[in-house]
C-alpha cells in the first residue's frame, strides 16, 4: 500500500497493486476484504494519518515491525539457496 497523491489531510489515494482508492475523513473505504481505511485530521510536511479497521487476524505492518518483517523474509529466502 502507497500512498499516491495528497489533496490535503483529509483526502488522499492510495495505491494497493495498481488499483487506487480515494481515502477521505466522511466515511471509511474498504481497500481489500473487511479491511477499512479513512483519513484522519493531520498533515504536515507531506504526510497524513491513516486509520485502518480489520479483523485481528490480518497482521499491519508498519515502520519497524515492516522493515522486520522484510528481513525476514530476505534471510529466509537466502537460506534456501
Amino acid at each position: 500500500m502507497v500512498v499516491s497523491r495528497i489533496q490535503d489531510a483529509k483526502k488522499f489515494w492510495l495505491s494497493i497493486d495498481g488499483k487506487e482508492f480515494e481515502i477521505v475523513d466522511t466515511h471509511a473505504t474498504e481497500i481489500l476484504p473487511d479491511v477499512f481505511v479513512a483519513s484522519g485530521d493531520f498533515f504536515k510536511y507531506g504526510m497524513v494519518r491513516v486509520a485502518i479497521d480489520a479483523p485481528r487476524e490480518i497482521e499491519i505492518l508498519r515502520g519497524d515491525r515492516y522493515r522486520a518483517r522484510q528481513r525476514e523474509k530476505q534471510w529466509d529466502f537466502a537460506s534456501t539457496k
